[in-house]
């Protein structure tokens, strides 16, 4: 079993979450780096003195991102690093078919011995025409990993300056939350156990060692 969590989101509901995170950024500053075809982008929100409190959602933050786009702007891809976890985000458009895919628990390169970031992102781009974007074929997708795969400098190089302002920026080791290990089945004759999870996070890291 994988320790990634994929979502896909169908183009019906992506005109809410638009507006939604822009309404979010209303004080964010974002600072650019280019890494050749990747940037990143080191954004900051923080909340107005005016503005009241969300339960449940979060009003400052400070995060980390590599962004990737597609010349034809059809694929863009978001890594975001906030500290705590690496996650990366892949928009697929086309005409008005737009699709949305993600994986979680990713890690920097030789850290923690699972699930890179570079590796993983590629295999995500092959998984979409299976994972909610049936317009998007396997030939184009092919396509896309394989132009990613061609600028795998740029990404080393871009990974490598995200580390480091992340190490001077959360000052924390670069392990990120590693996902958690699968519950154990219960034995013949034991009832199952369900534990109820907040529905706005994600199940607990699980420690390092």
């Amino acid at each position: 079993m994988r320790n990634q969590i994929y979502r896909s989101i169908v183009a019906a509901t992506l005109g809410l979450g638009v507006f939604l995170a822009g309404a979010a950024r209303a004080g964010t500053v974002e600072t650019r780096t280019p890494f050749g075809r990747i940037e990143m982008v080191e954004e900051v929100r923080r909340r107005d003195p005016g503005e009241p409190p969300i339960m449940h959602v979060a009003t400052e933050w400070t995060r980390l991102h590599l962004r990737w786009r597609s010349l034809d702007g059809v694929v863009a891809l978001d890594v975001v690093d906030d500290g705590w976890r690496i996650k990366a985000n892949i928009e697929v458009r086309i005409g008005q078919a737009s699709c949305l895919s993600s994986a979680d628990y990713l890690q920097y390169s030789g850290v923690a011995g699972e699930y890179d970031i570079a590796g993983e992102v590629r295999a995500l781009i092959a998984r979409l025409p299976t994972s909610g974007c049936a317009f998007f074929s396997r030939e184009a997708s092919a396509g896309y990993v394989r132009t990613l795969a061609d600028g795998v400098h740029d990404f080393a190089v871009a990974e490598d300056g995200l580390r480091a302002r992340a190490g001077d920026l959360f000052k924390r080791p670069p392990t990120r939350c590693l996902a958690p290990l699968p519950s154990p089945r219960p034995k013949k004759g034991q009832p199952e156990i369900f534990m109820a999870l907040d529905p706005f996070e994600l199940p607990p890291c699980r420690k390092v060692g």
